[in-house]
């Protein structure tokens, strides 16, 4: 009994936490908000090993931003799976797969639409 109130009540923090960190990331883009965190971080540790107890409580802080930021990005990335997923969109394949399909471009070559969007990027015949 006590295991399932402490795993019920894990679950809910958990869930809470995932919810507020999706509510986050709809705010702002937190693959600009790691690279932020990581150049504090690089910041407040120079600024730490000085002694600077400010830059200390700082890092502390920013270390946990830097993990909640992994979160958002986590749930991003399992949420546009799912979408994926839930789309037919194939997201494996086998060797065997993977020869015949290089065997069809060789055979017919890439579709028209695909040679564009690599000359859109810059890539040449």
């Amino acid at each position: 009994m006590r295991r399932s109130i402490i795993f019920f009540v894990i679950s809910l923090l958990l869930g809470s936490l995932i919810n507020a960190s999706i509510v986050q990331a709809d705010t702002q883009d937190p693959y600009k908000e790691f690279w932020e965190i990581l150049w504090r971080e690089a910041k407040l540790i120079e600024e730490a090993e000085s002694g600077n107890i400010t830059a200390i409580n700082e890092l502390i802080e920013n270390s946990k931003a830097g993990a909640e930021n992994a979160i958002i990005i986590s749930t991003q990335t399992w949420q546009t799976l799912q979408e994926l997923e839930s789309a037919g969109v194939k997201l494996y394949y086998t060797e065997d797969e993977l020869k015949e399909m290089i065997e069809e471009i060789k055979a017919k070559g890439l579709p028209q639409e695909t040679v564009q969007a690599l000359k859109n990027e810059g890539w040449s015949d």
